[in-house]
């Protein structure tokens, strides 16, 4: 019989993997015990120790585990303090693991105080009684040197402090006087920043009794194997001990204490329809395609095709969408740069079965609005307590839908639930309630079932079309106009190239596009988000936790835009991928229509942050654009999982430009702190799942490569235990919901961070940001990543916003950031961190910059392109020019760059530079701006008119690196004036000549003036580009060209006789007009 130990367990977060290392290490089967067990209820005192000992008589050992808090509350060590008061005839060998060393400590007269600082992911050398002392029950007895993993900022105090430096040498291995029942086996001297060791007590025996105690984590993925020999000397003194005394556990009917390993959902599902005696209940949803089988078809992907063209192509009027994109698969930074190979893209989702979860519910909503194309709007509560959990009810759906890997190898994704989850739901799943009312009712689980798809497979570049569904002697139409679609959608991206090549009139045409409203943002205040640091270390020094991931949100309000507003139009004629990013459409073809839809912010975000991870999603009420670098979890049909914990970034930068450049910066002590928690963390929630001895780390702090920045991460691998029955198997679910929320989002130990996190929060739901986003596969396969570097809506979060006088429905966006908060933070460090654009000059003050500068107006016509400003208009080259709004020496610095992108071009093609081609350069320059350290926005904003031979364009350029085709706006102070004008006479402007279309200009810029200033000669600049129609029918470009004085004067006059004449209208109708008396 193996021997047996019991574990106490004070919700740490590394629990599971002393369980694992007592079980490996020890051959023995190791059972679990909260500290806060039934064996707690109110009881009397002799009921309580009788209950106790009985319990404990079913064990060898026991084990007092790690944990938050202070061993001085009862509440944070429940039953161990009572553990080492045991009467003589229950006692048995014990040994505490940091918390539980700390209260062994405190039962023997020791103190525990505060660490001058914190040593939370620390590893240090452990010094240890030397092997010469012939000390009893020295569990460090033939242990070599060795380096261990530190956790804490409580300490022992045994008396230590009193011993004067001459003594120390000999008198640490002695008993104190203020606790002379502890023998101390080990130390910690740590140097502090006065040059002074702080003596930190890093294990103790009982003089008397069978109690051990180490302060160090032996179970950390950093802790050097020598440590492992002082767990096994540990054990074998405990034998001993139960040997010399004839003690052997007694097991007398079930105990209280459960096993290591949970057991798996299927199982727990199995137990409750066995207790209920319940089966299928024939609702309509449990009988949707059932059994079904794949069918697919395989085409080579275009050459300069992207997943965006892929999507407009196949459905480009979809209301739903979900994209889990690899966006960078294609993208060439650097050898090390970690890519994506597939990108997985849902379709007909409005014939797909939605499940949605509310957390706290007593049940869960499925949902299906469509089949084969008729409106059906089928909607039913399924309760909970019929499966035991949500994701109890996921398996059972997955289970009647099961595809066996061999008829789908070729694809990590067949169809199956694609969809997000919530932070709040993993908040839920570790115990921790919500505040309730919650104020909404939002889907915290939302998932698809996903029976047509997409899969563009970026190594092989193939694209497979598949479609599993029930009923094989059903022709497929869906499969085979899907195929002609990309089929032809290649036969077009040939034609496309070739015409691009000769600049032949492919773009679509221009839609008039209304003058952006205002977009309100609100971020962080400074001094707030540091208070909140300040509040986290105070934790943190208290015990409380080891890493707090304090986070916080912006929030932008802006014009609601319809979904979808799809700027697509023919798919077919959109040009290569290679210069999609610089292409800009036109929107809406209202004139008052909304801002860019959040399609069009995804395609933009993925070119210029393109990630391995990145997701659009659509999905009821929710809309999701992400550009995450984070894998959360991956698993296979053999039960084998991955997650890949990201701790520890650095920008980009001139200082910071090589890996090798990285890794000097970010393999320092905080920097590998922060990610070795959460690596053990995730170490923990595996173990959990896949038991003892199935976890692995194969890659440990290492550094890669992405689009802006460099990032740390760690690779953690484990195996679900292999079926011994069918109908309780452990899948890659299991894991799933054992890991939630992500260890990256909460901290260390994870239940109590989240409380703390919530409190220091203010109660604020995370919602979609630091949830994740995936695929659970009908193989049994699943990919998810974590919900960072995105922004996200809720259909029904909007405010009321005041418009000069006029109220408007503006939707909400939010943006998440935050950090882990660790003893060695600082609080200006963790503020910068969640604020890209760094101290020196953020996006907002940059638009601030645009917004106090001087008014300039553009617009354009079937011929012409206009710029009329107050002497801030300047000449690019012949075919190009800008009028500029704010920071003068910014403008400088992008009008130098456009100068030399134009001469370059000229010199390499002997042809002008293509219009959108130059914006999207000074769009993608402006927005590296905001994301390297080091850098800041510009602050100017410009109008950008030009020509090519399909016409003339006018652009606007934001600080952000936004970019938007427009036939007329205005920008800078009193715009809104300027705007007004242009938004009522935009329709006359298509077919104004270029003499009416200048003096439209002026008007409009007359009307942001202020009342005592007139537009004179001195003060008034216009530049004008077009093209002039030849003889059978070509076009000839007519240069940028900036009127001077007695040119600029004729059109002011023009624009003074309308004023003038105005006046006298107004008089003459005034001589006529009855009074009443």
């Amino acid at each position: 019989m193996r021997p047996r130990i019991l574990f106490l367990d004070a919700y740490d977060s590394f629990s599971n993997n002393i369980t694992s290392l007592l079980t490996t290490l020890l051959d023995a089967d190791v059972s679990v015990l909260p500290i806060d067990s039934p064996l707690l209820l109110p009881t009397t005192a002799d009921d309580f120790r009788a209950k106790l000992g009985k319990e404990l008589a079913r064990y060898d050992a026991v084990v007092c585990g790690p944990g938050p808090g202070n061993p001085d509350n009862e509440h944070d060590v429940g039953i161990m303090r009572h553990v080492w008061k045991l009467g003589e005839e229950d006692v048995l060998p014990v040994l505490g693991v940091c918390l539980g060393f700390q209260s062994l400590v405190g039962s023997c007269g020791g103190r525990v105080r505060r660490l001058r600082r914190g040593l939370h992911g620390m590893v240090r050398e452990i010094i240890h009684r030397p092997h010469q002392e012939n000390v009893e029950e020295n569990i460090f007895a033939g242990v070599g040197n060795f380096k261990a993993t530190l956790y804490h900022s409580l300490c022992g105090n045994i008396g230590q402090e009193e011993v004067s430096e001459e003594d120390w040498a000999e008198a640490r291995w002695r008993s104190f006087d203020g606790c002379p029942d502890l023998v101390p086996l080990a130390w910690v001297e740590e140097e502090r920043e006065n040059g002074e060791k702080e003596r930190i007590l890093m294990a103790v025996k009982h003089r008397t009794k069978p109690y051990w105690g180490v302060q160090y984590h032996p179970e950390s993925v950093c802790t050097e194997t020598e440590g492992n020999k002082v767990i096994v000397n540990w054990f074998r003194k405990a034998q001993s001990w139960n040997e010399v005394r004839g003690r052997k556990p007694v097991v007398d009917g079930p105990g209280l204490a459960r096993a290591a390993t949970k057991p798996s959902i299927l199982s727990q599902l199995a137990d409750v329809r066995s207790g209920a005696g319940q089966s299928s209940s024939g609702q309509w949803w449990e009988n949707f395609e059932i059994n079904p089988a794949l069918h697919s078809v395989t085409v080579s992907l275009p050459q300069g095709v992207q997943v965006p063209d892929i999507v407009e192509a196949v459905d480009p009027d979809a209301r739903e969408r979900i994209i889990l994109d690899s966006a960078n698969a294609t993208s060439a930074t650097a050898r090390a740069d970690v890519r994506g190979r597939y990108s997985i893209i849902a379709a007909g989702l409005d014939e797909a079965l939605r499940l949605e979860y509310h957390t706290g519910d007593v049940y869960a909503t499925t949902k299906l609005r469509r089949v084969r194309g008729m409106p059906m709007h089928l909607s039913q509560q399924v309760p909970i307590s019929q499966y035991g959990s949500i994701w109890a009810l996921i398996a059972a759906f997955q289970e009647t839908r099961h595809v066996e890997a061999a008829e789908a190898a070729v694809t990590p994704f067949i169809g199956g639930f694609m969809g997000y989850i919530t932070y709040e739901q993993g908040f839920h799943d570790i115990g921790i309630g919500l505040d309730q009312p919650r104020q909404h009712h939002r889907p915290d689980v939302c998932l698809s079932w996903i029976t047509k798809s997409i899969v563009v497979d970026h190594l092989n570049e193939v694209i497979h079309i598949q479609h599993l569904r029930s009923g094989v002697s059903e022709e497929d139409t869906w499969l085979e106009n899907t195929t002609a679609t990309l089929l032809a959608l290649q036969s077009a991206q040939r034609r496309q190239s070739i015409a691009s090549q000769k600049e032949a009139q492919t773009m679509l045409s221009p839609k008039p596009r209304r003058p952006s409203r205002s977009i309100s943002v609100s971020t962080p205040q400074t001094k707030d988000y540091e208070d909140k640091v300040r509040i986290c270390q105070e934790y943190i020094s208290a015990g409380e936790s080891y890493e707090l991931c304090l986070t916080d949100q912006t929030t932008m309000s802006r014009p609601l835009s319809d979904e979808p507003l799809v700027d697509i139009g023919s798919s077919f004629n959109l040009p290569s991928q290679q210069s999609m990013h610089r292409k800009q459409r036109r929107s809406s073809s209202v004139v008052s229509g909304p801002p860019p839809c959040s399609w069009s912010l995804f395609k933009l975000l993925r070119t210029r942050q393109p990630a391995p991870f990145a997701s659009y999603l659509r999905l009821g009420a929710a809309t999701l654009v992400s550009a995450s670098p984070e894998r959360f979890l991956t698993y296979d049909t053999s039960g084998r999982c991955s997650m890949r914990p990201m701790k520890g970034t650095v920008r980009k930068s001139e200082a910071v430009s090589t890996l090798q450049d990285a890794e000097k910066i970010l393999h320092v002590p905080k920097e590998e702190a922060e990610n070795l928690m959460i690596v053990d963390l995730v170490r923990h929630d595996l173990h959990g799942i896949c038991g003892p001895g199935n976890v692995t780390v194969p890659d440990l702090l290492k550094v890669e490569e992405y689009q802006s920045v460099f990032q740390m991460i760690t690779v953690v691998q484990g195996q679900l235990p292999l079926p011994t029955d069918n109908q309780r198997r452990y899948t890659g679910l299991d894991a799933l919901a054992a890991s939630l929320p992500p260890g990256s989002m909460t901290g260390a130990p994870k239940k109590r961070s989240c409380e703390i996190i919530k409190e220091i929060e203010g109660h604020k739901e995370r919602s979609l940001y630091s949830g994740v986003v995936g695929y659970m596969c009908a193989t049994g396969r699943g990919d998810w990543s974590v919900t960072i570097r995105s922004l996200f809506r809720w259909d029904d979060e909007q405010v009321m916003v005041d418009m000069e006088g006029e109220m408007e429905n503006h939707e909400v966006w939010r943006i998440g950031a935050g950090g882990a908060v660790t003893i060695l933070s600082t609080p200006d460090g963790e503020r910068e961190e969640i604020s890209p654009q760094g101290r020196i000059f953020q996006v907002e003050y940059a638009a601030e910059a645009v917004k106090q500068g001087s008014v300039v107006v553009g617009l354009v016509s079937q011929t012409h392109a206009v710029l009329v400003a107050i002497k801030k208009v300047f000449p690019i080259d012949e075919h190009v020019g800008i009028a500029i709004a704010g920071l003068t020496s910014d403008a400088r610095v992008l009008s130098n760059f456009m100068k030399q992108q134009c001469l370059g071009h000229r010199l390499s093609y002997n042809r002008n530079m293509p219009v959108k081609e130059l914006v999207g350069m000074i769009g993608s320059k402006a927005q590296n701006n905001t994301q390297h350290y080091g850098k800041r926005p510009y602050g100017v904003g410009l109008l950008i008119a030009g020509v090519n031979q399909d016409g003339p364009h006018l652009f606007e350029f934001q600080p952000s690196g936004m970019t938007e085709e427009v036939l007329a706006f205005a920008i800078g102070a009193r715009s809104q004036m300027a705007r007004t004008y242009l938004e009522k006479h935009l329709e006359s402007f298509q077919d104004s000549s270029r003499e009416e279309l200048i003096s439209h200009g002026l008007r409009a810029l007359k009307e942001s003036l202020v009342q005592d200033r007139e537009l004179s000669v001195e003060n008034t600049s216009i530049g004008v580009v077009g093209l002039v129609k030849q003889e059978k029918g070509a076009a000839k470009v007519e240069p940028f060209k900036l009127y001077d004085g007695s040119e600029v004067k004729e059109f002011l006059d023009i624009v003074s006789d309308d004023k003038e004449g105005a006046a006298a209208e107004g008089e003459a109708e005034a001589e006529t007009m009855e009074v009443d008396q």
